[in-house]
C-alpha cells in the first residue's frame, strides 16, 4: 500500500504559471525540471486530482523518495526553495525575469 499524501500540494495561478514555464524554457536542470512536473501532477488546488505518489513516479520514472522529498519541501519552505538555485541550476534566477 502507497503511505497517504501527507503534504497536500495547492499551487496558485502564478505558482503554475511559473512552473510550466520553468519546464518549457528547457534552460534548468534535468532534477529541477523533475521537480516542477511532480509538483504539477501532485497539485490538488481548485478540485485538481492531485496524482497519488505511485502515479507520479510511474509517470515521470522517478521514484518515491524523490516525489515525497519534493511534496514536503514545497509544503514546509515553498515554491522557491524547490526549485532553488544551485550549482547545477544557475538559471533559476532568470526565470524571475521573464515576462509570462
Amino acid at each position: 500500500d502507497m503511505p497517504a499524501k501527507k503534504y497536500i500540494v495547492e499551487l496558485d495561478a502564478g505558482e503554475r504559471e511559473l512552473l510550466t514555464g520553468f519546464i518549457s524554457t528547457g534552460r534548468a536542470s534535468a532534477k529541477a525540471i523533475l521537480k516542477a512536473r511532480i509538483l504539477l501532477k501532485a497539485d490538488e488546488a481548485d478540485g485538481r486530482p492531485g496524482w497519488l505518489d505511485s502515479q507520479i513516479v510511474e509517470a515521470l520514472d522517478t521514484n518515491l523518495t524523490m516525489v515525497m522529498r519534493t511534496r514536503e519541501k514545497f509544503v514546509t519552505e515553498g515554491l522557491d526553495a524547490v526549485l532553488a538555485r544551485s550549482e547545477s541550476n544557475p538559471w533559476f534566477p532568470d526565470l524571475r525575469a521573464l515576462s509570462y
